[in-house]
């Protein structure tokens, strides 16, 4: 979703070897695939992107981890540090949760259940539930 990213670091990443599906999600170049999913409608962020794509898969069963989707306690825009001058650093944040209520509509489909796993988030779409309660601890 990050076309400035990607227009940066698509080169590394080919060269990294990595084998996933890569998929452009926003804007005149998304993906066939972006658009079947509507992956890309409305220009949703990775986060709502990714639950899109997950449901196109066929999944009825999705949990969020880690979809916070606010600012850290220090001010930290990322779980990591912020990219370099150029790069985005959630600019965008304030329209997260609008566009995670458009993917929770777009989620609802008999049998699907859409679980937040998150310790701290600021969504309120998704019905939270405790992380351990998903995890087998055999």
């Amino acid at each position: 979703m990050d076309t400035p990213w990607w227009e940066q670091y698509h080169g590394e990443v080919t060269r990294s070897g990595f084998k996933g599906l890569r998929v452009r999600g926003c804007g005149s170049a998304e993906s066939k695939l972006a658009r079947r999913a509507n992956f890309g409608s409305g220009c949703l962020n990775s986060g709502a992107g990714a639950l899109l794509m997950a449901a196109h898969y066929g999944a009825m069963a999705i949990y969020m981890l880690g979809y916070d989707c606010g600012f850290g306690a220090n001010g930290e825009k990322h779980w990591h540090g912020d990219h370099p001058k150029g790069l985005g650093n959630a600019g965008s944040i304030a329209k997260w949760p609008g566009q995670f209520r458009v993917a929770e509509i777009q989620l609802r489909y008999p049998g699907r259940q859409v679980l937040n796993a998150s310790r701290v988030t600021s969504l309120d779409m998704f019905p939270r539930v405790a992380l351990d309660t998903i995890v087998n601890n055999d």
